[in-house]
């Protein structure tokens, strides 16, 4: 006969029935499948929120980052000097080196990966009044948005946001260019004001302290103020820098690029061999890159 099961022990643990073990293993695989779930759905999620991020922090306008903590390869600032009027060889011309300029610093080879981001702004100055000052603008900023064919392609046209950067850049120089050529002519040109604010304003700017800088003067580079007229004589370098005028204009422009386009002046014999050695003496003297410096003739 069967014995009977101890009253103590018919309270306690009971087995479990198949179809129970079954919904428990059934219950946990369940769990693990929706941890993953929502895993990879937080991975994708983190991702295009990363990607569209990426979009999201570029200014419509500049597409530029709004981040300030995103470093830019490269600032370079284009100065036009508005104390006198463009030819229209002049601007023909100009618009030429400035098509090379870009496809030189933002198009050849491998500048789309490594210049993305870079910054280019464009100032133009002329004299306050014929008693001098200066009177100065910031007339563009704008990024270069680089290599826009990687994460971009997911929520936006590469094609057209490269296409925005070519026709803001290249559309805003030709406006400079046509506005050089309707202004009338100022009695002063105060060009080491407009080189010392361009260097406090953009290059001493500590967001761009492991940026390469470059600087793209457009001008007959002769100062002409009540201090420094280049007009009635260009002093030996030595012999400015003793001055007042040369210590209240100096500026910082350590490890900066320096190119010029030189619009040929009237008077062509003022920008001969003094002209030349005064201009390389005070870049290199500011700091400015010794094999970074260079000065293009526009006839």
């Amino acid at each position: 006969s069967r014995m009977p099961v101890p009253k103590s022990y018919r309270g306690g643990r009971r087995g479990r029935s198949p179809h129970r073990a079954r919904g428990a293993k059934a219950f946990r695989n369940g769990a693990m499948v929706f941890a993953v779930v929502v895993l990879i759905a937080g991975g994708l999620a983190g991702f295009f929120v990363w990607i569209g991020g990426n979009d999201a922090a570029l200014d419509p306008v500049t597409l530029c980052p709004t981040d300030r903590d995103i470093r830019s390869p490269k600032v370079l600032v284009i100065l036009f000097d508005q104390t006198d009027q463009l030819t229209n060889e002049h601007r023909q011309a100009l618009r030429s080196h400035f098509r090379r300029l870009i496809h030189d610093e933002f198009e050849r080879g491998d500048a789309a990966q490594t210049s993305r981001f870079s910054r280019i702004e464009v100032y133009s100055f002329r004299a306050e009044s014929a008693a001098g000052g200066l009177a100065i603008e910031r007339q563009l900023a704008v990024c270069n948005p680089g290599d826009v064919d990687g994460l971009t392609k997911f929520t936006k046209n590469p094609g057209q946001v490269r296409r925005n950067f070519e026709q803001r850049f290249l559309g805003k120089i030709d406006s400079e260019l046509a506005d050089l050529l309707k202004f009338k002519e100022s009695p002063a040109s105060p060009l080491f004001e407009a080189i010392k604010y361009v260097a406090l304003k953009v290059f001493a700017d500590p967001r761009y302290d492991r940026s390469g800088k470059h600087l793209v003067l457009v001008s007959d580079m002769l100062n002409n103020t009540k201090d420094l007229s280049m007009f009635q004589r260009i002093p030996p370098y030595a012999e400015f820098r003793r001055t007042s005028y040369a210590a209240r204009v100096r500026p910082e422009l350590r490890g900066v690029a320096v190119r010029g386009f030189v619009l040929l002046a009237k008077r062509i014999e003022l920008q001969g061999k003094a002209f030349l050695d005064f201009w390389r003496d005070y870049f290199l003297d500011s700091g400015a890159s010794p094999g970074g410096y260079h000065l293009t003739r526009v006839p």
